[in-house]
């Protein structure tokens, strides 16, 4: 019983076996005894026996609680889940749909609507629907996350670099997010703005998690370093023809252009320092190096 009281206290998951075993155990002793404990102890081998694809019990569990709780959302998104695990997807979406229509902003059944969504392939469909529902709930850097996902895999990156600055501000310490939005600003390109800030971004997921530890980070930085570079090296107009400084102007412009250009050298340098040193299998060191030294800022 205490095992089970620590999984439902930690909002843990794993151990499912354990605990479809521990709870059926507990249930045909104790049963009713257990006064209204026992319904949260049903709802947890129900989930427990999902996960383990014992649909037999889930289902077991589920006729007690819908029985016992006939016109409750809670137990409508188990009906859910248990149409889910058993591959009957429509039904599923139905019972959600119920579900939102008696309450709006039930938060699981929309989250279960979407990623049923998602898992048909209806990208489009389901950009909508998380659309929809970050309007309610601005606050879901996870949903955020996966919209910013999903503009990605359909060619959006100017959406999903919005997406990625909102769970920027909302988990401002993640490398991970970070690292996200720099890759979508430097995919977005079209400007030099977006590298600039691109770097930015590699720099600070750099920051959070320096080094060899993080190699996709190095890359992005050379890549980004060596764009700046050349856009500093050869600032042109619209024709391709070098630009024509304004008198009185081009010395200062042609320091900024060499500061940058230095600026970009050393941080080129420093990403490939941390290259070289990083951990690789035997016969990969070489390779790195030599992909290293190719996108290397030029002297």
């Amino acid at each position: 019983m205490e095992f089970l009281a620590e999984k439902r206290k930690d909002n843990s998951r794993d151990m499912p076996s354990r605990v479809v075993e521990t709870g059926k155990e507990l249930l045909r002793r104790r049963g009713a005894r257990l006064g209204v404990e026992q319904w949260s102890v049903r709802e947890q081998v129900f989930l427990a026996a999902l996960d383990t694809n014992e649909l037999d019990v889930a289902g077991s569990m589920l006729k007690e609680i819908e029985a016992q709780f006939p016109d409750s959302q809670r137990a409508g998104r188990l009906r859910g889940l248990y149409l889910e695990a058993q591959g009957k997807t429509k039904e599923a979406a139905a019972v959600y749909d119920g579900l939102l229509k008696t309450n709006e902003i039930n938060m699981l059944a929309f989250k279960r609507k979407i990623c049923l969504l998602i898992a048909a392939g209806k990208d489009s469909e389901a950009v909508t629907q998380l659309t929809k529902y970050l309007d309610t709930f601005q606050a879901d850097s996870e949903a955020w996350k996966q919209l910013a996902l999903l503009h990605i895999q359909c060619g959006s990156f100017r959406n999903a670099v919005f997406c990625l600055e909102e769970v920027i501000i909302s988990d401002p310490h993640s490398y991970i997010s970070a690292l996200a939005l720099a890759d979508a600003k430097y995919t977005l390109g079209g400007d030099v703005v977006n590298i600039v800030d691109a770097r930015k971004y590699y720099s600070l997921s750099l920051h959070l998690k320096e080094g060899a530890a993080n190699p996709r980070a190095l890359w992005g930085m050379m890549l980004a370093t060596r764009a700046l570079d050349e856009w500093a090296a050869d600032a042109t107009d619209s024709t391709g023809k070098k630009k024509q400084q304004p008198k009185g102007k081009a010395g200062s412009d042609n320091v900024a252009q060499l500061v940058q250009r230095n600026l970009n050298t050393a941080l080129n340098m420093r990403a490939q320092e941390h290259i070289a040193n990083m951990e690789l299998p035997e016969g990969m060191k070489d390779l790195v190096t030599k992909v290293a030294q190719r996108f290397s800022c030029k002297a």
